[in-house]
């Protein structure tokens, strides 16, 4: 399918999203997932990519502010136990 790139630089944020959304689900394959959108394949990767970036950005972030408060608590205890 050749497809114009008006139609991908013309979606909105939550269009993206939602077709980032669908190429990680893998419940179609790109190829028909671009044709039926009318967008390119290459550009449904890009998206994908992004979203797992995003993710693995947001997850990295939160196991930090979890191990930041772990090493906080284990702090306070042990100046608590320490003469």
């Amino acid at each position: 399918m050749s497809s114009s790139p008006s139609v991908a630089a013309n979606l909105s944020n939550n269009a993206r999203k939602g077709l980032a959304i669908l190429s990680l689900s893998k419940a179609e394959p790109i190829a028909h997932l671009a044709d039926r959108e009318g967008v390119s394949r290459q550009f449904l990767y890009r998206q994908k990519r992004n979203a797992v970036e995003a993710l693995d950005e947001a997850l990295a972030a939160r196991d930090d502010d979890i191990l930041a408060a772990a090493r906080f608590v284990q702090h306070l205890h042990q100046r608590r136990h320490d003469p």
